[in-house]
C-alpha cells in the first residue's frame, strides 16, 4: 500500500517531474489501420504499443518494432532486414508476410499464429532470425523457412518453444 502512495500523481507527470518515465514508453496506436495509403508508422522503435491494428499490403525496407504488439494483424507485408529487438506480440497474426533476413532478437511471443508466411534469406543471403526469443503456443501454418546456408547456424538459436506447433510447413519438421 506504502508504494501506491508514494508513486507521484499523473498531474506531477505533466508538469514536468520525473519525464523520463513517460519518455520510453514511447506512443500508443490503438485500432489504426496502416496500408498503401498511410504507410508504415513512422514510431515503431522506440517502444511503442500497437493493439488491435492492422497492417495490410506494405514493404518495408530496414524497419521494425522493439515495443508491444497485442490482437494486431499483419497481412501482406514484404519485410526485408527487418530489426525486432525485444518486442512483445500477444495474439498476432501474421498471414502472407515475407521476412527477407529479418532478426528476431529476444522477443517473446504469446499466441501468435504465422500462415502462409515466407522466411527467406536477404539480397546478402543473411536468413533470418530467433536468437533468444520465447515462443508460447504460437502456430506456424503453411509456412517456409530456408535455413542459413550462408553460415550454417540455425534460425531459431537459444529460442525457447512452448506448446508450438506447426502444420504443412517447410523447413520446421526437426524444430517442434
Amino acid at each position: 500500500m506504502g508504494a501506491l502512495t508514494s508513486f507521484p500523481s499523473p498531474k506531477s507527470y505533466r508538469q514536468g517531474q520525473s519525464v523520463k518515465l513517460w519518455e520510453s514508453a514511447g506512443m500508443l496506436f490503438e485500432g489504426k489501420e496502416f496500408g498503401f495509403k498511410t504507410g508504415f508508422p513512422p514510431n515503431t522503435e522506440d517502444n511503442s504499443i500497437f493493439r488491435y491494428c492492422n497492417f495490410m499490403g506494405l514493404m518495408v525496407d530496414g524497419s521494425g518494432f522493439d515495443g508491444a504488439i497485442i490482437g494486431c494483424e499483419f497481412r501482406d507485408i514484404d519485410w526485408s532486414q527487418a530489426f525486432f529487438n525485444t518486442a512483445m506480440f500477444s495474439r498476432v497474426r501474421f498471414k502472407n508476410c515475407t521476412f527477407r533476413g529479418a532478426r528476431f532478437i529476444g522477443c517473446d511471443m504469446v499466441e501468435c499464429q504465422f500462415e502462409s508466411c515466407r522466411f527467406l534469406q536477404d539480397d546478402n543471403t543473411n536468413a533470418c532470425k530467433f536468437y533468444n526469443c520465447r515462443m508460447v503456443e504460437c502456430t506456424f501454418d503453411k509456412c517456409e523457412v530456408v535455413e542459413d546456408g550462408h553460415n550454417g547456424r540455425a534460425v531459431f538459436a537459444n529460442t525457447r518453444l512452448h506448446g508450438c506447433a506447426h502444420r504443412q510447413c517447410i523447413g520446421l519438421e526437426e524444430l517442434f
